[in-house]
């Protein structure tokens, strides 16, 4: 029987993209590739360079929308509309979700940063802890991420899987192309400057020469031209190209969180055949053990120690190519899959429900 599931979209519309857009998109792509799944794509606003997504994007009645208007439209446009073409299902790919669906909802919940950010003040803390606390079917990207769930609410009164992300059809190709080879000058991190990438410490490490050259950070939140520090370069949000050129020509990703919930610029790294150094996390265990270098990155010495282990060619030369072979397995084909199956559960669990209560 085919699946009709809506997809809430609107997170999607933001540029530059980051990892929890590029998951709604690429899910929407692959599931609407699947012979089962009829997908319904809602958004209240264009989503720009998105390519062809199998399915139109539905629901759109402005050309911009602010934060706070997307969240108002997913908490009551949006059920409205997935419930009038027909969904059987509502998949929001955040944490936060519509409180009086009117269909049964999944959400996915990415990582528990917000309860512990001191970049969010306590009024937005307890939102988050409140939000994130609804018995909703659930999926995480990692066991890591499902466990610090647990470890904050306790047992789950609704269905919960653990589905991991995919590797971009674009990324793929990029890996095919990049034979593992030396790489350039620059350490790489990428993604959003924020507080859970300790950009203090990157900066700190770069000064202090512990990352052996310099370093290169891509995405939000940095500046065009800026730059922090000796040997520290802020390039800003970067086009796809040439997020995947630095990536491909990097001597090394630094992963200098110290929370992630999956971290998809890991598992691109390791596809592409570059060595990670990264701090000891959970959810990088996951997919890089035996692959990445992991380290106490608050240690200059064992930094030091952990670069010199990740350029040494001759040593690493096995662990990046069992990476690459590893990575392969990371498609969004498996990830749709994994999602379609877990919708079915959802709806069986319902439709069990409402027979026990009828």
């Amino acid at each position: 029987m085919t699946l009709s599931v809506a997809i809430d979209l609107s997170c999607a519309a933001t540029s530059p993209r980051t990892g929890v857009e590029r998951y709604a998109l690429e899910l929407a792509r692959a599931l609407a590739a699947r012979p089962g799944v009829r997908p319904i794509l809602l958004s209240p606003v264009p989503i720009e360079d998105a390519g062809d997504l199998g399915a139109p994007i539905l629901g759109v009645e402005h050309e911009t929308a602010s934060p706070l208007a997307r969240a108002l439209w997913r908490r009551s446009r949006l059920p409205e509309l997935a419930r009038s073409q027909g969904a059987q299902l509502l998949h929001v790919p955040v944490s936060a979700a519509p409180s009086r669906p009117g269909l049964p909802v999944v959400r996915t919940v990415h990582d528990l940063g917000r309860l512990e950010s001191s970049e969010a003040g306590p009024l937005a803390r307890w939102r988050a802890r409140r939000v994130l606390a609804q018995p909703l079917p659930t999926v995480f990207p990692s066991v890591a991420t499902r466990d610090d769930w647990r470890g904050a609410f306790g047992t789950a009164r609704a269905p919960q899987a653990i589905i991991a992300h995919g590797l971009d059809a674009e990324v793929l190709a990029a890996a095919e192309r990049h034979e593992v080879r030396a790489g350039g000058r620059a350490a790489l991190v990428l993604g959003t400057l924020r507080e859970r990438r300790r950009p203090g410490l990157v900066a700190r490490l770069a000064r202090s020469g512990a990352l052996g050259g310099p370093v290169v950070w891509a995405g939000p939140g940095s500046h065009p031209d800026g730059r922090s520090g000796e040997n520290l370069s802020l390039l800003g949000p970067v086009s796809e190209e040439r997020r995947l050129a630095l990536l491909g020509s990097a001597r090394l990703l630094l992963v200098p969180s110290a929370r992630e919930g999956f971290c998809l610029p890991a598992l691109e790294a390791m596809a592409m055949g570059r060595p990670v150094v990264c701090a000891d996390l959970p959810a990088l265990r996951e997919f890089g053990e035996g692959v990445f270098v992991f380290t106490d990155l608050e240690r200059e010495d064992a930094v030091r120690a952990a670069v010199a282990e990740a350029q040494d060619a001759v040593a690493m030369a096995p662990r990046l190519a069992e990476g690459r072979r590893r990575a392969r397995a990371f498609t969004w084909d498996r990830a749709a899959e994994a999602h379609e199956t877990f919708y079915r559960q959802v709806l069986a669990a319902t439709e069990t429900r409402k027979t026990a209560t009828a």
